[in-house]
C-alpha cells in the first residue's frame, strides 16, 4: 500500500501517544464487503466494532493511526484504511468534548451521532 506524505504512523522513535477504547457493540460486515475464506469460514475482519475511544494525548490523526497500526482501520478511512461502498464517509464522530474557555471555565459540548451514521448502524446486523 502506498503511504501518503501526510500520513502519520506509529513508530518507536515517535512521540508518545495513548488512546483508551471500549467496545460498545460488534456487527457483521455486510456480505458485499465480508471476508469469507475459500473454505467458507468468517475471517476476523468480517466483523465491525463500534468503539468508544478516548485519546489521552493529541497527536495528528491519533485515533486513525492507532487503529490502523493494529490492522483495524476505521470504516471509510481513505487515508489509513479503505473505502466501503456502503459507508459514504469516515465513520468517526466526536460525541463529547471538554475545553476551557478563555476565562478558564470548563466548557462541555455533546453531539448526537449524525443521522447519516445512525442509518448505517441501523442497517448492520449485531453479531451474537
Amino acid at each position: 500500500r502506498t503511504t501518503h506524505a501526510s500520513q502519520a504512523r506509529v513508530s518507536p522513535d515517535g512521540r508518545f501517544s495513548h488512546t483508551l477504547f471500549q467496545v460498545m457493540a460488534t456487527y457483521r460486515r455486510p456480505e458485499s464487503d465480508a471476508g469469507i475464506a475459500a473454505h467458507g469460514t468468517l475471517r476476523s475482519w468480517s466483523f465491525l466494532s463500534l468503539l468508544r475511544v478516548q485519546p489521552l494525548t493529541g497527536r495528528m490523526h491519533q485515533i486513525r493511526v492507532h487503529f490502523q497500526s493494529v490492522a483495524r482501520p476505521l470504516l471509510g478511512d481513505r487515508l489509513y484504511g479503505k473505502e466501503a461502498d456502503w459507508c459514504p464517509r469516515l465513520f468517526l464522530h466526536c460525541r463529547k468534548l471538554q475545553l476551557d474557555s478563555l476565562d478558564g471555565a470548563p466548557v462541555h459540548i455533546e453531539a448526537k451521532l449524525s443521522e447519516e451514521l445512525s442509518m448505517i448502524l441501523e442497517r448492520l446486523e449485531l453479531a451474537e
